[in-house]
């Protein structure tokens, strides 16, 4: 079993069952604003889990439309959003389509500061700076770094 804890950014396993538990139990006419509340106050273990998970989701929608363009301003997939779930992958791991589809996304959305990182990564090679583009856990940083070879 994948620890989810391990992926940062992702509201606990615990968290989501917490949270999917108080949306359960309450009545949808008062969940709005249960949440509304339990948001601003945060003073209860229950509200610091709907607030970071509430978090957590506001930020991959935020992603998946402002800067990747897979929904559009009702929530609707667009054309980029129904190629990428035409791709057949696992939660956790990206096959290279869907590798190629986030990388050609970001270089859409963020070319300029991609363009710089690789510059410097490649600066920092011709002059001997710490290389940390050989830290495997940064799979964007390799690639950059092959890239520009």
């Amino acid at each position: 079993m994948i620890d989810i804890e391990a992926y940062n950014g992702l509201p606990s396993k615990l968290k989501v069952n917490s949270v999917f538990e108080f949306i359960n139990y309450t009545k949808e006419k008062d969940l709005f604003e249960e949440i509304k509340t339990k948001i601003k106050k945060r003073t209860t273990k229950l509200d610091r889990d709907i607030y970071t998970t509430y978090k957590a989701t506001s930020y991959f929608i935020n992603l998946a439309k402002e800067k990747f363009k897979l929904l559009n301003d009702k929530n609707l997939l667009t054309q980029k959003g129904e190629e990428l779930i035409r791709y057949k992958s696992t939660f956790f791991n990206l096959t290279n389509k869907e590798k190629e589809f986030f990388f050609l996304r970001i270089l859409e959305s963020d070319f300029h500061i991609f363009i710089s990182i690789c510059y410097f990564i490649k600066l920092g090679k011709k002059y001997n700076i710490k290389d940390i583009s050989n830290d495997s856990n940064n799979e964007f940083l390799i690639i950059s770094t092959n890239l520009m070879r």
